[in-house]
This record gives C-alpha cells, sequence and structure tokens, in this order.
C-alpha cells in the first residue's frame, strides 16, 4: 500500500492549482495554498480564494485589512504598494496581520520575492526617509 509523504503532498498541492487554473480565469479569483496536514494515509489541504480587482490584483484579507486597522496604528492610508528600504534591500507593504500584535504590517521582499513582517514603528520611520 502506497503511503503518503511530505514531498508527495506538495505536488498534490502544486497539481491542485493547476487544475484549478481554468477556474481562477473563469470566475476572476486566484487560489492560494494555505497550509495543511497529512498522516500516511490521509492529506487535508487549506485553500484559500481571493477576488482580484480591476488592476488584477489579488485582493487578499492582508490587504483589505489594511485599509480598516493599519490607520488606526498611525500609518498612511495610501501606504499600500508602497515601497521602503530596509538594509539595502527593497520592500512593498503587501497587506496587514490584524492577529499579529508586535509585526504586523506585511511586506514583500522586490529582491527575493519572500514575504516579510514588520512592526509599525518600524515601517514608519522607513516610509518617512
Amino acid at each position: 500500500m502506497p503511503t503518503l509523504t511530505k514531498v508527495t503532498c506538495q505536488n498534490i498541492s502544486k497539481d491542485v492549482l493547476a487544475a484549478l487554473a481554468t477556474v481562477e480565469k473563469a470566475y476572476g479569483i486566484k487560489f492560494a495554498m494555505k497550509g495543511g496536514k497529512f498522516t500516511q494515509t490521509s492529506v487535508t489541504l487549506k485553500l484559500e480564494a481571493s477576488v482580484k480587482s480591476t488592476g488584477g490584483i489579488v485582493e487578499t484579507p492582508e490587504r483589505t485589512a489594511y485599509g480598516t486597522y493599519a490607520v488606526m496604528d498611525g500609518l498612511p492610508k495610501d501606504g499600500l504598494d508602497k515601497v521602503f528600504e530596509v538594509s539595502g534591500r527593497k520592500f512593498q507593504i503587501i497587506g496587514y496581520r490584524t492577529r499579529a500584535r508586535k509585526n504586523p504590517v506585511l511586506a514583500k521582499c522586490l529582491t527575493d520575492g519572500k514575504n516579510y513582517c514588520f512592526p509599525v514603528a518600524h515601517v514608519k520611520l522607513y516610509l518617512a526617509a
């Protein structure tokens, strides 16, 4: 009897996203894997569907939360998609994590494409510079 491994489950999630590409185009949404769990005999995948705006930008829950909560923390209302520099690397603000008390600002590194979290006070300083 075949068993599921971590690599097999990662390949399954990639294949599921590839299979959903036609659904994405038909409904104007974007699917993203948000984790999951597996045993030797079963796998559970968490899937998130987000609406794309007219400009092709995916409206994730973090992106929507920026407009609501970031202003309360003193960040600029138009700060979404702004770019700031830290140690020679450029970051673009892509959202606000409401459940993250210490580092709620979500930013994407334009160099390596990874997402990083920053404290509000640091982002205020970086944007002011």
